[in-house]
């Protein structure tokens, strides 16, 4: 989290910046609810203020910031936070092939950090549902992991086969690698729908469409999203696998609108199915922005830094950015603050 000193004084320079109070804002701040949300809210409105006249939405009946520049015609930023808790599943599929190379090392394999591993799935009608975390280590305890740890030690080839029949998985070794590698299936977690980033664009959506309804469309509009960096390596199997560029690409296209060629480039799948978000049509394009921990360049230690991720237009939108526009947005420095270790918290 910033310091509480960090958001005063964010707080005190947008004031001065928009002439604007922002006491509903410190009213959302001071509460738990939304926390993370709001505090990302109050930074995205203070990286935009070198960019022209920036003023803020204040309340849910307009987005959060206007941009008024002499370089390009004005555009809206609507802004909003991926919890920690909406993408609570999504590192677990990262880190379960870690956890099994550290389980294989620490029953004495010396080379588990080096070994391949193929994921796959036992019935190949059905998903593969990887377990959760907190179910790792009762996996020990099964005769199939005694089975899998010995034939992995037989020899340096690493080979070996372990069977988890409740996910309809089979974890294999494949021999070790310099660099090695992680194959798998389509994970049953998550559908399209109920991946977080996509439910997130829809809410924004939703939003826009309200604001339609109510006789005002704020075009261009630009959906800037906050996240965890657990996100960012989420679409690390891409075996079928949603990655983020997939997600965002296919909230934002009405796929019934487009070949089954293009539908398989964009979302990965060739499902009959239409996959469409009312209101999409009023964004106009998306960023992601993931807080990151990185090594310090000369100093000892970590920090925490804000890196885009992600930056995609809408070829549907209604009102497409213009190249000034894009040039502006290019600008956006989210690294004007300094983010605490315990920003997430």
């Amino acid at each position: 989290m910033i310091s509480e000193r960090q958001t005063d004084f964010l707080i005190s320079e947008c004031e001065k910046a928009t002439g604007q109070s922002l006491d509903q804002l410190r009213i959302r701040l001071s509460k738990d609810d939304d926390r993370l949300a709001n505090l990302w809210e109050l930074i995205v409105l203070y990286c935009t203020l070198p960019l022209g006249r920036v003023s803020s939405g204040l309340c849910d009946e307009i987005p959060d910031v206007h941009i008024d520049s002499d370089n390009c015609e004005s555009f809206w930023i609507e802004s909003s936070f991926l919890h920690p808790k909406d993408i609570k599943r999504l590192p677990e599929i990262d880190k379960f092939p870690k956890w099994i190379r550290k389980s294989l090392e620490a029953e004495g394999i010396s080379f588990a950090r080096k070994v391949n591993i193929d994921i796959a799935k036992i019935n190949k009608s059905k998903p593969v549902v990887i377990p959760r975390e907190n179910e790792w280590k009762s996996l020990k305890k099964s005769s199939s992991w005694a089975s899998f740890v010995s034939e992995a030690g037989v020899s340096s080839c690493a080979s070996g086969s372990l069977i988890f029949p409740s996910g309809n998985l089979i974890v294999r070794l494949e021999g070790i690698g310099r660099l090695p590698y992680t194959r798998g299936p389509s994970i049953d977690s998550p559908k399209l729908e109920r991946h977080p980033v996509f439910g997130k664009i829809r809410e924004k959506a939703r939003q826009a469409r309200k604001w339609k309804k109510k006789g005002t469309c704020y075009t261009p509009l630009v959906l800037v999203l906050g996240a965890s960096e657990d996100l960012a390596r989420a679409g690390v199997w891409n075996d079928g696998y949603l990655t983020l560029n997939r997600v965002v690409s296919a909230a934002l296209i009405d796929t019934g609108q487009m070949s089954l060629s293009v539908k398989l480039n964009i979302t990965g799948s060739l499902d009959s199915k239409r996959v469409s978000v009312p209101g999409a049509r009023y964004i106009s394009a998306v960023i992601i922005v993931a807080i990151e921990t990185v090594t310090r360049s000369f100093l000892p230690g970590c920090k925490r830094v804000a890196k885009p991720k992600l930056f995609i237009e809408n070829p549907q939108a209604d009102i497409s950015l213009s190249p000034a526009q894009k040039n502006l947005i290019g600008l956006l420095n989210f690294n004007r603050i300094e983010y605490k270790h315990e920003w997430e918290t």
